[in-house]
């Protein structure tokens, strides 16, 4: 028997008969049936999951369970890595369906040796109508994308990194960038998200290379509770916090992307009745790179404190409504003011900002 080249990992929770079909659709690779595994993660479903995958206990290409009780995507694919035998890791969902080369294409990209992770494009299936407000700029929000520049260089380049329905990496990688980072992945009713971001930036810090399979293409089953603008906000404020925590955790300098946040949420705010779906959902991430600032228990007092000063200063400076100009100077003023004040307490300005941020709280 030949060794594992790639293991395919599947993390699932409580989607037994999407699974089903998925794991159906990997079996029918192209690869030959003794070169790759999948390894199926049950998050602690509590539907027909284990029975879901051990229908497929008689088939040529090895099917692997594994339960992981801790709630959350970034530990259910630890696990699975940990138990993976292949030289290349992969990843997609337990909601797709992919084309017969797509592991072929994947796999292929790694006989180069520099490369140390590859992705490829995710193309939509939708469950009806793709609605008209529903923009091409919106698509990333539903995890689908063709990567457009990766696709024109045949390399992915920070900030545009492969997503985790179709991304794969060098065992390597894990033994000399660490595992997924656990704070962030989804969990339950959380959107936390940026979790692949973490491990792509080590890699293009080391100077490995990240390749675009341009072949290697899945397809995403899309939910039809998913096609609301409701869904959109929400997903959006959540992507905006995981930023946020991405950022802090790469201890990137954070208050460049707040003034430029702040400006576009003025310049959005200052241009009435021209304001579009897609603007909309922006602010809503801005929101949330916000609120994940501001209420984050390791970003301390003082920082808080920048965050909000930073925040404030540069809607006030980019902002076109005349009442706010008017009132301006008188604004930074107080500001300077509160910041200089040795009375000054950190939880009275940071009390209005909580409220305002409050209804986003999930």
């Amino acid at each position: 028997m030949n060794k594992v080249k790639a293991s395919v990992i599947v993390c699932t929770y409580n989607r037994a008969d999407l699974l089903r079909s998925s794991i159906q659709s990997i079996l029918e690779q192209d690869l030959p049936q003794d070169a790759f595994e999948v390894i199926v993660v049950d998050n602690n479903s509590k539907d027909g999951t284990a029975d879901a995958v051990r229908q497929f206990n008689a088939s040529a290409v090895a099917v692997k369970y594994f339960f992981e009780s801790r709630q959350g995507l970034s530990f259910a694919r630890n696990t699975g890595i940990a138990n993976a035998a292949g030289e290349i890791i992969v990843f997609t969902d337990d909601d797709i369906e992919a084309d017969r080369s797509w592991l072929s294409s994947l796999v292929a990209v790694f006989d180069d040796r520099a490369v140390s992770c590859a992705g490829g494009p995710i193309r939509p299936i939708w469950p009806g109508k793709r609605p008209d407000w529903l923009t091409d700029d919106l698509l990333r929000y539903l995890t689908v994308s063709e990567f457009g520049s990766a696709g024109e260089t045949g390399a992915f380049k920070g900030p545009s990194y492969p997503w985790g329905a179709n991304i794969a990496f060098r065992r390597d990688v894990f033994e000399t960038s660490g595992l997924f980072p656990v704070n962030l992945g989804r969990s339950g009713a959380s959107l936390l998200s940026n979790e692949e971001i973490m491990l792509c930036r080590k890699i293009e810090r080391s100077g490995k290379k990240i390749a675009f399979a341009g072949n290697a293409v899945i397809h995403h089953k899309i939910p039809a509770e998913r096609l609301s603008k409701s869904w959109f906000y929400h997903r959006a404020f959540w992507q905006g916090r995981s930023e946020a925590i991405t950022d802090v955790e790469a201890q990137f300098n954070m208050y460049p992307r707040l003034r430029h946040h702040a400006g576009d949420w003025a310049r959005i705010s200052g241009n009435r009745g021209t304001g579009n779906f897609s603007s909309i959902c922006y602010k809503q991430v801005i929101l949330g790179y916000l609120f994940q600032l501001m209420t984050s228990v390791e970003n301390g007092d003082i920082r808080k404190l920048r965050t909000l000063r930073t925040f404030i200063e540069a809607i006030l400076w980019e902002s076109r409504s005349e009442a706010i100009l008017r009132e301006r100077d008188e604004l930074q003023r107080q500001m300077h003011q509160m910041v200089n004040s040795t009375s000054w307490k950190i939880t009275e300005p940071l009390r209005w900002i909580s409220k305002m941020l409050a209804k986003y709280r999930q």
